[in-house]
């Protein structure tokens, strides 16, 4: 209440009046000269933003360092909670899942669909639905419209669970929809094409709803050429394995490169077997 009366406070707003400051610009380090008022509501929106774009955890407003600095660098702000922050980014992101969803109604004319689904270690299944569309400025956008728990990996329990997705978002003009080459996944697109092909909405009877993940094609034929070199790519995993495995090995590795001479900063790494490039 004092630092709304105090007559020696800097940042008193006095008849609503603004505070002549330097606003950084993001496309240029110059900056342009503008007022700023202070705004509590659209202050903590932009701390919930900022929980988001960093992904930070919903405790980050509660630590002892942030609070000190905000203390400092504005005083009449009130750092929310974590539970106030956390009410927060869901507010944030309920305010843009409707503008998606208006867009969707009103302003997009196709959408192509990409989708996966997983068993986590818990052996539950997992699909994750993303769209991809053009908006009216040409530009392409990518939005994650599903993450959810699934019956199983059978083709009509994939189908099933994404025609509830497309209906949850209101979307029914589909281009084309991306599936790995999993056996299930044909029998999703043949569940798909029957849907759109009732409702009127698949281009050509569907017959180009059906694309096939080119990275997954490729994962499978860099597999297959991996296959002819298995023994060798088995004996360094094993070797890189066999070295890591204790503070001593590891040590006794590095003098021995550096009595080797060896002129590189790169260390022993280990790829993952399911990833090729890593390999």
């Amino acid at each position: 209440y004092h630092l709304g009366i105090c007559k020696k406070n800097p940042n008193k707003n006095v008849d609503n009046q603004g505070t002549l400051q330097l606003v950084a610009t993001p496309d240029s380090s110059v900056g342009t000269v503008g007022t700023w008022k202070f705004d509590p509501e659209d202050l903590k929106k932009s701390f919930a933003e900022m929980l988001i774009e960093d992904e930070l955890p919903f405790v980050f407003s509660e630590r002892a360092g942030f609070r000190r600095f905000m203390a400092k660098a504005c005083p009449r702000f009130t750092v929310p909670s974590r539970r106030t922050a956390t009410r927060a980014c869901v507010s944030v992101y309920d305010v843009e899942r409707e503008k998606l969803k208006d867009f969707f109604k009103h302003s997009c004319e196709r959408v192509c669909l990409t989708t996966d689904t997983w068993t986590a270690n818990t052996q539950q299944n997992y699909m994750c639905v993303t769209a991809h569309f053009i908006d009216s400025d040409w530009k392409l956008h990518k939005k994650i419209i599903g993450f959810f728990l699934v019956k199983g990996h059978r083709g009509e329990d994939i189908g099933k669970s994404l025609e509830s997705c497309l209906q949850e978002w209101g979307i029914d003009k589909v281009f084309t929809i991306t599936v790995d080459n999993a056996s299930s996944n044909n029998g999703a697109i043949k569940y798909m094409r029957k849907v759109l092909n009732e409702s009127n909405c698949a281009i050509a009877e569907g017959e180009y709803l059906h694309m096939r993940c080119v990275a997954h094609i490729i994962n499978l034929i860099v597999t297959e050429g991996l296959k002819e070199i298995d023994v060798s790519v088995s004996r360094v995993r094993a070797a890189v394995k066999f070295v890591k495995s204790s503070p001593s090995r590891l040590a006794k590795f590095k003098k021995c490169a550096e009595l080797a001479k060896v002129d590189s900063k790169a260390f022993l790494s280990l790829d993952v077997c399911t990833r090729w490039n890593s390999t």
